[in-house]
């Protein structure tokens, strides 16, 4: 019964008035951009021969706009384009409410022009007009509401009517649009400077990456911090778990919970390491290796030897995956170098052999 209703409010109707509201807003355009006064037998006698896109109907049509508008006339166009899509793409157009918002608009938007002529008094010059808001604005501005409500609040009033026409027509709820981007700018921000740290740690700054890092986050609770890093061991445990699986989504959710608990995460061996072997195992090489590189560029402190071993060797892999021999065989002779002992460099002699073996020395 519901979707009868609804339906029945799309008529053939409402469709050819969308398609007339587009065609007239492409004739108002057309015969306002290629206006000019001086075509116009009222203005000058005789007048120019007619060159107006839209011929005589158009050159007068946009002289009567321009008379009685001023600038607010380059809104027709624009309401006409929005009443067309509103009238093909949302149900239950109405087209007497359109028209009455829309006349509300222009007939605040030319009071606001009058009242802002001197930005707007050379426009209004150049198309022969006494006032830029036309005969309807200099009345509405300086006869009626400046009269009566001064210099400010005049223009005041006329903005409140303008948006709230707007807001009517369109259908739109500022609020909640503005409530409902407040977390998505937050978070534009938080990747920004997540961005940030990344080109500083790519540089090799590790203090300027950790100081942006830090600040995206409050700090653990030193008496809660027992339990803080056993919770962080458990999602890098659940992390591995879940890359041994092949379920690489929930490894890369499961770090980013790390590093929103902990902005500075992101430089952690443990967490980068995962995420590399996360994007060698998708086939996304190229982002394997600048994340490796990265890492290693600010790794230091103690207890990360293993992990700067491992993250070597996802480095040579990944390398060797993309062809690179090379730079796979020097990272391989640097492993061995910094990490001779290591778990990786026995598997990396295991896999590959000696350097020397392949010409490149330690």
């Amino acid at each position: 019964m519901g979707s009868r209703a609804v339906r029945s409010k799309e008529t053939p109707a409402t469709e050819v008035a969308g398609l007339v509201l587009f065609a007239l807003a492409a004739l108002l355009l057309l015969s306002q951009f290629s206006y000019s006064p001086w075509e116009v037998s009222f203005i000058k006698e005789p007048p120019n021969p007619t060159t107006n896109w839209v011929g005589p109907v158009g050159l007068h049509a946009a002289w009567v706009a321009f008379m009685g508008c001023g600038a607010a006339a380059y809104l027709l166009p624009l309401l006409a384009a929005v009443g067309g899509a509103l009238a093909f793409w949302t149900r239950g157009f109405g087209l007497i409410r359109f028209l009455i918002l829309g006349l509300v608009m222009v007939l605040a938007a030319a009071g606001l022009a009058d009242w802002a002529e001197g930005m707007l008094g050379g426009w209004a010059a150049a198309k022969e007009l006494e006032s830029p808001g036309g005969v309807v604005g200099e009345a509405l501005n300086r006869m009626l509401l400046g009269r009566f409500l001064g210099p400010v609040g005049a223009p005041l009033v006329l903005v409140t009517i303008y948006f709230t026409a707007l807001i009517l027509l369109l259908r739109i709820r500022p609020l909640k649009m503005i409530r409902d981007a407040g977390p998505w700018i937050l978070e534009m921000i938080y990747r920004w400077q997540m961005a940030r740290a990344d080109v500083q740690m790519a540089l090799g700054l590790a203090d300027a990456a950790r100081r942006i890092l830090t600040a995206l986050s409050d700090p653990p609770d030193p008496k809660k911090a027992i339990a803080f890093e056993l919770g962080r061991r458990a999602k890098l445990e659940a992390a591995r778990d879940y890359l041994r699986r092949g379920e690489y989504t929930a490894t890369l959710d499961t770090l980013e919970e790390l590093e929103q608990a902990w902005a500075p995460e992101r430089m952690s061996l443990e967490v980068g390491l995962l995420r590399a072997k996360v994007f060698k195992g998708r086939g996304e090489y190229p982002r394997a290796v600048s994340l490796c590189r990265r890492l290693l560029s600010v790794a230091g402190g103690a207890n990360i030897e293993d992990a700067r071993a491992e993250l070597l060797y996802t480095l040579i892999e990944t390398e060797r995956a993309m062809g690179r021999t090379q730079q796979a065989d020097r990272e391989f002779a640097r492993l061995l170098e910094e990490h001779p002992l290591s778990e990786a460099a026995a598997r990396g002699k295991e896999a590959w052999g000696m350097p020397e073996e392949q010409g490149v020395s330690p």
